[in-house]
């Protein structure tokens, strides 16, 4: 209904005033099934849909109003959107009436003891998936080739970095750009196992010194 009406919010306030003449056409007296409405919602709602009611060509009364009756068209269609929403409605509450089941299903659950705990696979660890890139397979001074740019490779050595810091024992890893046309791998970048950093000596405040407060 009122699907020419591009603004959601105007055609939203059409079905609701049509929803109002629809509630009056029920009435037998004929003067109670006309409803004032602002000229300019009837004429807009007349110019969307001109069947679905019909506009006293008089002049709007003191307060803009003009008279408006629903028709036996405008009626139909509104019970049959109204229908046809509750009928969605009733679906999604209740999945089992969308596959044509008359009762809800009731699901079960059998309980066994015949299951071992699984442990959880991490990545890039011991007994987990391993890494794309083999980081943690690499001895000191090994190396691997990637055809990609330090840029690029930033992050994934940082993560290699990362998970190498937790491993027994540290792992380190540094990038160098490198030109392997000829051994037909072309230019890219190799990843190095290294020595990992030294610990950072203490920092110790000289003999009396005392700690300002």
């Amino acid at each position: 209904m009122f699907t020419n009406v591009k603004n959601a919010l105007v055609r939203k306030k059409y079905i609701r005033l049509l929803g109002t003449l629809v509630a009056a056409f029920g009435n037998t007296e004929v003067v109670a099934r006309i409803v004032g409405i602002a000229q300019k919602d009837a004429q807009g709602m007349f110019a969307s849909e001109p069947t679905f009611l019909s506009v006293n060509p008089a002049a709007p009364d003191a307060q803009g109003n003009v008279q408006v009756m629903a028709t036996q068209a405008g009626v139909d269609a509104f019970n049959a959107a109204n229908a046809a929403a509750a009928a969605a409605a009733q679906n999604t509450a209740d999945p089992a009436a969308t596959a044509g089941d008359t009762s809800a299903a009731i699901e079960t659950f059998e309980i066994s003891s015949e299951f071992a705990l699984t442990p959880i696979q991490r990545k890039g660890h011991a007994g987990g998936r391993e890494s794309k890139y083999p980081f943690m397979k690499l001895e000191l001074g090994q190396s691997f080739f990637v055809a990609t740019t330090p840029k690029a490779f930033a992050s994934t050595l940082s993560g290699g970095n990362r998970k190498g810091k937790k491993e027994t024992p540290v792992r380190r890893f540094t990038l160098r750009s490198v030109d392997e046309t000829a051994q037909g791998r072309g230019k890219g970048i190799r990843v190095w196992r290294v020595e990992p950093l030294p610990p950072k000596a203490a920092k110790v405040a000289p003999a009396g010194t005392t700690k300002q407060g």
